[in-house]
């Protein structure tokens, strides 16, 4: 079931927990990647999407734990937020992580 509160919801366009389709979804609307599980756990995903022009605007929630290997990004630019969880990205010789941050 989809919450409703997660950003994009009414642009719904993919909900499952079979971890392959989700892969083949997830390589047709951003591009084909490697993806790996990184526990036995199962993995469920949600796609949301909007364009905005030449801009697309996507929430994606897949857990527990997976690795996304996207190799070169080379027509487009990628920029990760974490709403919950953690980004861990390396590139090269860097890495550096992004949490959310909750201020009170």
């Amino acid at each position: 079931m989809l919450p409703v509160s997660l950003p994009l919801a009414s642009h719904c366009q993919f909900v499952s927990d079979d971890f392959d389709a989700m892969h083949a979804r997830l390589s047709g609307v951003l591009k084909p990647h490697g993806l790996r599980k990184l526990s036995d756990l199962p993995v469920t995903g949600i796609i949301c999407r909007a364009s905005l022009n030449r801009i697309s605007f996507n929430v994606l929630r897949i857990g527990p734990s997976v690795e996304v290997a996207p190799g070169a990004l080379e027509d487009f630019f990628l920029v990760q937020i974490p709403i919950v969880g953690a980004v861990e990205l390396s590139m090269a010789a860097s890495r550096s992580s992004a949490r959310p941050q909750r201020r009170r």
